[in-house]
């Protein structure tokens, strides 16, 4: 069962406590829920079909149509969302900060880093330093709810697929994001298997709002 106690969402497993508590103010359990919106078993590995032989080319040789800067890395689904015609308006603003509730980030990641979302007033905080006074030590780049710690580091590929959706910069490999100039803050609540409590979900989104995020991407579901 999980509660607020001192403001911070705790997790009880003492069937009486939770009794006297869940007397007194709304309780629930403490769901997992999963970035696949639900649990999905994982099919055997099936053998590799082979390619179908093209048929031989009879037509005339064409030369590339040369890269435009403005579409280059496009895929299907921005251009039907129009995406193209809102950059033309704007990529977003680098104030502007969205918090990607997920399993994390690769913070070093070549199309990511430059939007990493960064709270300078934990900036060369020592170890298990709470420097901001925020209640989560080391906290630079996000947090880690997962593991608690002030790293939120993707140890699945979900998070950083996500805020590669949202921010992937432009800079002329893979992809480009919806929003290519907004920060992205990496708050980790989902581990390696893919779940995470909703218990960490809801600090992780208590902790959004209160370091200024403006957007909240929560790309997972399942539980109550």
């Amino acid at each position: 069962m999980m509660t607020l106690v001192n403001d911070r969402v705790q997790v009880i497993r003492d069937v009486k406590q939770q009794d006297e508590i869940c007397k007194k103010q709304y309780c629930e359990p403490n769901y997992l829920v999963y970035q696949s919106f639900g649990l999905r078993r994982r099919s055997p590995p099936q053998a590799p079909r082979p390619a179908p032989t093209p048929p031989p080319f009879t037509g005339p040789t064409l030369k590339p149509d040369p890269v435009d800067p403005a579409t280059e890395s496009v895929d299907v689904a921005k251009e039907l969302m129009n995406a193209v015609e809102a950059w033309s308006v704007t990529e977003g603003d680098p104030q502007i900060v969205v918090a990607d509730i997920d399993s994390g980030m690769d913070l070093e990641h070549p199309d990511l880093k430059g939007n990493l979302w960064t709270n300078s007033r934990e900036v060369g905080s020592s170890p298990g330093q709470d420097r901001d006074g925020n209640g989560y030590a080391n906290d630079v780049h996000g947090y880690d709810f997962y593991a608690k710690t002030g790293n939120p580091e993707d140890q699945n590929g979900h998070g950083t697929h996500t805020a590669g959706t949202i921010a992937a910069i432009r800079n002329g490999a893979g992809v480009i994001g919806v929003a290519p100039k907004v920060r992205i803050m990496p708050l980790r609540f989902i581990g390696p298997e893919g779940q995470g409590s909703t218990a960490d979900a809801i600090e992780a989104i208590r902790y959004a709002t209160r370091m200024g995020a403006k957007v909240i991407s929560a790309s997972w579901g399942g539980g109550g």
